[in-house]
């Protein structure tokens, strides 16, 4: 033993140790310049500040690309759980709400949530600008019918139409084997603007259907689901008011009249029809004047 107070030298080794890997800890969680979280490697601004505590941006590493696509920040609210706010178009479709981790005032380094908002030259659509123009040759409504519905938890109208080229908006699906419509590309499609209203909080079913024959056989849209901007998805708040819900259905660029199925409680029938390079929307459920 040693006297005068002094620790042997296997204490100091232990100590030393102990030091060291606490540090290595602090390191780790604080000052990595990237680190798995979520499925995801992120760098935060700056290469050098992060904590799991804080806040995590899901496509801050796309750098200025990340206005074309759809992400969200992920932030540790002060009850410890996590909140999710994904992208969002904004301005009437002209603009996108970028979410993204800044630093708080005080330069302590913690990330908080903020918000970018710019301008889409090309328009937006679900959280995410658009990399190329609409087609010159895209036709949109000049006549509308009024046409309403009820399904689950939300009422629904129709607003509006296009039907043309459009650059593909993120998270398509497709029906045919071998077909995929990355983002971007370049789509024939008939675009159906729904205004939705909910009443109850909870995910908004998207029944509509495109009507393919006379047999009565349809397709869903090439729209997975709703996506608002609430949640990035179906999930949307109580008592809210949802505008500009793109309904996209891919179709054959030879086609110019099209029957819908709203689905829902009272399932209206709609027809698009390409007119003078225009559309008009009837709805073939209400009954005819003088009958």
């Amino acid at each position: 033993m040693f006297r005068g107070g002094m620790k042997s030298p296997f204490s100091a080794f232990v100590i030393i140790t102990l030091v060291a890997l606490f540090a290595g800890a602090v390191y780790y969680l604080f000052f990595s310049s990237g680190e798995e979280y979520l499925g995801k490697q992120l760098t935060l601004p700056g290469g050098k500040i992060y904590s799991a505590s804080n806040c995590i941006d899901s496509d801050e590493n796309l750098g200025s690309e990340a206005y074309y696509n759809k992400g969200g920040v992920s932030e540790k609210l002060p009850d410890g759980t996590r909140a999710t706010t994904y992208d969002y178009c904004s301005g009437s479709e002209g603009q996108v709400s970028e979410q993204v981790c800044k630093s708080s005032l005080g330069g302590n380094g913690k990330l908080t949530r903020s918000q970018n908002i710019s301008n889409c030259p090309y328009g937006c659509s679900d959280g995410a600008c658009l990399k190329s123009p609409v087609s010159a040759n895209t036709a949109k409504s000049s006549y509308l019918e009024p046409i309403g519905w009820t399904d689950g938890n939300a009422k629904f109208e129709v607003t509006g139409a296009e039907l043309g080229k459009i650059s593909a908006p993120p998270n398509l699906v497709s029906y045919e084997k071998g077909v995929s419509y990355p983002q971007g590309s370049e789509i024939n499609a008939l675009v159906l603007t729904l205004r939705v209203m909910t009443d109850k909080s909870g995910c908004v079913p998207l029944d509509t259907r495109r009507v393919l024959d006379e047999a009565g056989n349809m397709v869903s849209p090439n729209t997975k689901s709703f996506s608002f901007p609430d949640s990035g998805g179906c999930f949307a708040k109580e008592k809210t008011t949802y505008s500009n819900q793109r309904v996209i259905f891919v179709v054959p660029e030879s086609m110019s009249d099209f029957i819908i199925s709203t689905g829902g409680q009272e399932d209206i029938y709609i027809e698009v029809v390409l007119e003078n390079n225009s559309l008009r929307i009837l709805n073939l459920s209400q009954p005819v004047p003088g009958n």
